[in-house]
């Protein structure tokens, strides 16, 4: 699909405001295509720029959670998003298996992670192993494009 198609398709009402998704190609060892949220903050414009390579201290959860709307792909909150993660834990068990999701995929998880806290508190706890492993591939990724980016 092409990337103005994706935005368009993407845009949803938040809060009474459209909110366009923005896509983004993220280039690097491993080339991905990201649908970004407007940022609501600066902690999760600083997210999306450390995602890009631009930054060097790696943001915090929520910030990084946030920087993506996982309910796009995923379904609405309750059982459609519910299904969707759960069909997606067993392969973040190890990092190897974990790499091999795009970046949009991973985002959406923390996302949905992140989201079901707010109501379920101890969803971040009981998933610290799989938010570890997800954050480390992260990390591989936006340090190798922050390398490629100083190697201009």
């Amino acid at each position: 699909m092409h990337p103005a198609e994706l935005e368009a398709k993407c845009a949803m009402i938040d809060h009474g405001n459209l909110l366009p998704g923005r896509v983004e190609r993220l280039s690097g060892p491993t080339p991905t295509e990201v649908v970004f949220e407007v940022p609501l903050s600066e902690q999760v414009k600083y997210a999306q720029d450390w995602l890009r390579g631009m930054c060097d201290e790696e943001p915090e959860l929520w910030a990084l959670a946030h920087t993506v709307n996982g309910y796009r792909r995923a379904g609405d909150a309750g059982e459609a998003s519910n299904k969707w993660v759960e069909a997606r834990l067993p392969k973040l068990q190890r990092k190897e298996t974990a790499a091999q999701f795009p970046t949009q995929e991973l985002l959406d998880l923390l996302f949905l992670f992140c989201r079901k806290e707010r109501f379920c508190e101890g969803t971040l706890e009981s998933l610290n192993a799989e938010i570890d492993t997800i954050r480390s591939v992260l990390r591989d990724r936006a340090t190798a494009l922050k390398r490629n980016q100083d190697s201009r």
